[in-house]
């Protein structure tokens, strides 16, 4: 899965960790290296932060953070947010209730018990079941691309729900959607924030965006921009900027397409009210 945070349904949350994780995982062992934690140094910080939050206790940051310190396994906050990161991953903590805006961790089997087991079939056809509820029509290779599953496994799924998914082909390509499920025709324009799900959820994009025009909606270390779209279809990206008075909006039109500030402006009131502002502006930019 995508190294974010992840919002889920408590009873789900070990299936996700223990099936969806493995390529996050695999990732850990060289940043470790990169910052000079060894794996003896590793397993020690995780037997402290579990020690710490056993019995119901509820740690800051920067308690963890100390913790670490004294133990002499953290020289810098980069090194807290691994470890804090790595045990998460593993399922041994989670984030607890925020203290006066600070993140705080708590023992996650603690935090939520275990309920009940769930065999591979049943984890793998739940996943889907859940990726096509919040993403339908998709492919396989979306459900892959938004969960780290294999192409194997997530096939698993698809063939565990069986009559409550249904296909469809566009293109050659099969598209699967949960039955039912109903469809939502966006016409005219809507203001996207950044990471929106309608663009980073899916592998295949270019039903969403042009492929050419795909490099200019996302950094080259992934930061995902706020989108423009125009009856489903990306057609630019914009910047929001608090001013004192006003929200002001910056946007960036994709070559060959045109944004009049006009249309734009029901979705800008929307927004700025949203905020607590009265008044905002409209600045293109070419």
């Amino acid at each position: 899965m995508r190294g974010t945070l992840h919002y889920v349904d408590p009873r789900y949350v070990r299936i996700f960790l223990e099936h969806c994780a493995s390529k996050t995982l695999s990732g850990f062992k060289k940043r470790r290296e990169f910052l000079g934690i060894s794996d003896q140094q590793s397993e020690q910080a995780l037997t402290l932060m579990k020690n710490a939050l056993t019995g119901g206790k509820i740690l800051t940051r920067s308690q963890i953070k100390q913790l670490l310190t004294d133990a002499n396994l953290c020289q810098d906050g980069q090194r807290v947010y691994h470890l804090t990161c790595y045990a998460g991953t593993l399922g041994i903590i989670c984030f607890g209730p925020p203290i006066e805006k600070e993140n705080t961790f708590v023992f996650l089997d603690e935090w939520i018990p275990k309920t009940r087991e769930y065999t591979k079939e049943e984890s793998l056809k739940q996943i889907a079941r859940m990726y096509f509820t919040g993403h339908g029509p998709a492919t396989v290779d979306d459900l892959c691309w938004r969960t780290g599953l294999s192409k194997t496994d997530a096939k698993m799924g698809i063939q565990g729900l069986g009559e409550q998914l249904q296909q469809s082909e566009y293109l050659g390509i099969t598209y699967y959607d949960i039955n039912n499920h109903p469809g939502i025709i966006q016409t005219g324009i809507q203001l996207l924030g950044g990471f929106d799900e309608y663009f980073l959820g899916y592998k295949e994009r270019s039903i969403i965006a042009d492929i050419e025009h795909h490099k200019s909606l996302f950094s080259k270390n992934g930061i995902f921009y706020p989108l423009i779209l125009q009856d489903g279809k990306v057609i630019g990206t914009r910047k929001r900027e608090f001013k004192k008075e006003k929200v002001r909006f910056t946007l960036s039109p994709l070559p060959n397409h045109t944004i009049i500030p006009q249309d734009i402006a029901q979705e800008a009131k929307k927004y700025t009210r949203f905020w607590g502002y009265n008044d905002y502006e409209i600045i293109l930019s070419h």
